[in-house]
């Protein structure tokens, strides 16, 4: 006799994290690193960029990197 059963899993929602930068104020090199802590759940961070703060994510920010599996990523030549 053959079963087949699907089993769905609750998608796992990464827990909150904080997010921190090297950058002077100004920074007028452009150049800098940014930090943040692990969050549970997460396999991989991107890091997106816009005109102002942002608080969801939807098609219109830029991605910068995606696919990150360290804490940490330097950008450069924001000056």
């Amino acid at each position: 006799m053959n079963f087949n059963s699907i089993v769905e899993e609750e998608p796992i929602i990464p827990s909150a994290f904080d997010l921190s930068s090297d950058a002077d104020s100004p920074d007028n090199e452009g150049n800098f690193n940014l930090f943040w802590t692990k969050s549970d759940g997460a396999v991989n961070y991107f890091v997106y960029q816009d005109s102002s703060y942002i608080n969801e994510i939807n098609v219109n920010l830029t991605i910068l990197e995606e696919g990150i599996r360290n804490l940490t990523i330097f950008l450069s030549d924001y000056g």
